[in-house]
Formats: C-alpha cells, structure tokens, sequence
C-alpha cells in the first residue's frame, strides 16, 4: 500500500487480508503501525506483488548420471527481510515442479520466527526492528519424491515488493556420489 501526501510518501506491505460476507467487509492488516498517519484525503495505491523467480541449472554435483540420495537443503542469506518464499523441486523423474512455501517469520508479527536457525551471538543473528534480518539459514523442505535421483532443479520464488534478501548460499546435503564434487 502507498500514499503520496504533501509532505511523506508512506509505504507498507500487506501480511493478512481478510473478508467477512456477512458485513460485506475486507480487513486488511499491514506490518506494522504507519509512522505517520495516513490521509484519508489522498488516495491509497496497491501496488501489486512483484515477484522474483530464480530457476537454477540442475544440480548434479559431478556425476549427471548417477543416481543420489538427497537429504537436507539449506537456504543461507546474508539479509532476510521478508514473510515467506517458495521452494519448487524438480528431477529428471519428476519434471514437473512441486512447491512448498517456507515461512521466515510468524504471521501475526511476533518476534517468534518458524524454521529459522542462526550461527553465533552478538551481530550475528541478530535482530532488527522486531525479526530477524541478517544471517538467516532456513531448511527447506524437500517432498519425498525428490529424494532420490540424478539431477534435482531447485526454483526460488520471492515476493519482492517492499522486502528485501540477499542469498548468500545453498547446502544440499547428498550421498552417492564422490567428495571431488564439492565445492
């Protein structure tokens, strides 16, 4: 949501929208309170989600032929300051992609994030403006069926719009194939 006034130019984002039939009413809940007031004189603009998708090669650490055991997948980024993204699997037997969507922080806008894990103390893992924002390392989950196979195709998708991430690095745990391949 945006408001261009006179003086401020205001910018929130929307994390709940909701719809009672029986008032006929939407709510809709913004992420934290206005730091100025918002003008019911000027008009209110949705913006809408503008969505960052990345589609990386496939992954076949070495040996595309090879048939591996995946395990555990780890997202790293430097800065994290957003709701959620999605993760999207695809292989060679299983072409077409499933998708899970991981959460980073409660919904409600508590302090509590949800598979969320941190490395150190001090700046490190720390917190600003009441969530986490640096150094985040989320485990992503991986449906069944990708869990065995050659190559695996990991897709990224974002909501960009007013949020802001740095991917710092991915860790795909495997078995089957040899330690030359790791890099």
């Amino acid at each position: 949501m945006q408001q261009w006034q006179a003086t401020y130019a205001l910018a929130q984002r929307v994390i709940a929208v909701a719809y009672s039939s029986q008032n006929n009413q939407t709510t809709v809940t913004l992420d934290k309170a206005p730091r100025y007031a918002w003008n019911q004189l000027a008009p209110l603009t949705v913006v809408k989600a503008i969505q960052a998708k990345m589609r990386l090669l496939p992954i076949q650490a070495g040996e595309p032929l090879t048939d591996k055991n995946w395990d555990n997948c780890y997202v790293g980024f430097s800065y994290c300051d957003l709701d959620f993204f999605q993760v999207g699997w695809s292989s060679e037997k299983y072409p077409i992609t499933s998708t899970a969507i991981e959460r980073v922080n409660d919904p409600d806008g508590s302090d509590a994030p949800i598979r969320l894990e941190t490395w150190g103390t001090g700046t490190w893992g720390s917190r600003i403006w009441g969530r986490q924002a640096k150094d985040v390392v989320i485990k992503c989950t991986m449906p069944q069926e990708f869990d065995h196979s050659a190559q695996l195709t990991l897709t990224l998708t974002f909501p960009c719009a007013l949020s802001r991430f740095e991917l710092n690095a991915i860790d795909l745990k495997i078995s089957g194939a040899s330690d030359r391949v790791v890099r």
